[in-house]
């Protein structure tokens, strides 16, 4: 593990919402006091982030954004906060918040690297003279995949150099629970023990479209105890969401065969409960809860979007389908209900391939490396 405690961390994101992004902010600000360095979060205290940081032991910093872009206000504290804690780096988890970043280092007069942190596919072009500015002055940025990286360096003017792909990493072992008795696990989130289980762990809203898993599930030729868990908490703005997805149990006749579970930090449990896993979205950046489910010697089935092709090779380590297409979905569903072997198979090239390529540590280290080496770049002019 590198020791990076030269440096100070502050690490920016809204806050509002508690999905991938956010929770990986908290565990990179968390990383870097167990690798000796100052670090503090800062987000707005109106959002999940700020209370579930605090259950864990970290006390954000709140800023507050209320105007796009260039919030003064926002700004001021910003640059307080970084002078305070004599911040060194500065991650960004948000694009719309890379210049009240830069503003503040500029007003304040702080000598600190910009590091943007991209965890969301944009691919809308970002070539005037604001974004020009914005994206010129940014010390280094870390993508998730080879396809971020190809995307920002078309939309934006970053310099290939400047542009570091790091996907998420994972402590696999913790995903191999030995000895663990499943009918247990199930009672404890309420799985009718001796189930055939399909599962899916994500944020309930449309682009992860867990109205196509319905379908699919519905339509497949599945064992007579098979049911539906579908995990997460709706997102913000998809109010009512959950209950689309109710009420197409009810229509399709397997309301009484799917459970809705809400989000749980208990993740390696739960995944050992599911036969297979699903990840049914229109569009994912990059999956971490994919990795996961490999780890857990999951069979996955999961769509051709985003980074999910860089993750799984299709027909070894998972298996793929085109987005909002239920019938091939179903059709995976089938085949691998029908063979015990075909999910052991798949299940177990999935945790060799993790172990190789998705080492936590690893890409943890790489992550402060990148972070440490802006800091330097830009000392040293």
């Amino acid at each position: 593990m590198a020791n990076i405690s030269p440096h100070s961390y502050l690490f920016l994101c809204d806050g509002k919402g508690l999905g991938g992004l956010e929770l990986q902010m908290l565990e990179r600000t968390l990383d870097a006091r167990e690798r000796g360095a100052a670090a503090v979060l800062a987000c707005s205290s109106k959002g999940k982030l700020s209370p579930y940081a605090a259950s864990r032991g970290l006390k954000p910093e709140r800023v507050e954004v209320n105007i796009p872009y260039y919030d003064p206000i926002a700004t001021f504290r910003l640059g307080k906060i970084a002078r305070k804690h004599r911040a060194t780096v500065c991650v960004v988890g948000q694009s719309r918040l890379l210049s009240q970043a830069l503003i503040a280092r500029k007003v304040w007069g702080l000598e600190m690297a910009v590091v943007f942190y991209q965890q969301m596919q944009s691919g809308h072009p970002k070539r005037d003279w604001f974004h020009d500015k914005i994206y010129s002055s940014v010390d280094a940025a870390v993508v998730l995949t080879q396809q971020m990286k190809h995307e920002l360096e078309q939309t934006t003017v970053m310099q290939p150099d400047k542009v570091h792909v790091i996907p998420y990493g994972i402590n696999a072992e913790r995903f191999i629970l030995t000895g663990s008795n499943r009918n247990a696990l199930k009672r404890q989130f309420d799985i009718p023990e001796d189930t055939y289980v399909v599962g899916c762990v994500s944020r309930l809203d449309f682009q992860k479209d867990q109205l196509t898993l319905i379908r699919a599930f519905a339509k497949s030729e599945l064992p007579a105890n098979s049911v539906l868990v579908i995990a997460g908490d709706v997102t913000p703005g998809y109010e009512g969401y959950d209950e689309e997805l109710r009420k197409a149990t009810a229509e399709l006749g397997i309301a009484e065969r799917t459970i809705f579970l809400p989000f749980t930090n208990e993740i390696p449990k739960l995944l050992s409960c599911f036969d297979v896993f699903v990840l049914p979205s229109r569009s994912e950046t990059f999956g971490l809860v994919v990795v996961e489910a490999m780890a857990a010697g999951v069979p996955v089935v999961a769509t051709e979007a985003g980074g999910v092709p860089e993750i799984i090779t299709d027909g070894k380590t998972g298996l793929l389908f085109p987005a909002q297409n239920d019938q091939p979905l179903a059709d995976h569903l089938s085949r691998l209900a029908a063979s015990e072997e075909l999910r052991q198979q798949i299940g177990g090239e999935a945790q060799l391939d993790v172990r190789k390529r998705y080492d936590y540590r690893l890409q943890t280290d790489r992550f402060f490396e990148v972070c440490a080496n802006a800091f330097i770049s830009r000392k040293n002019g």
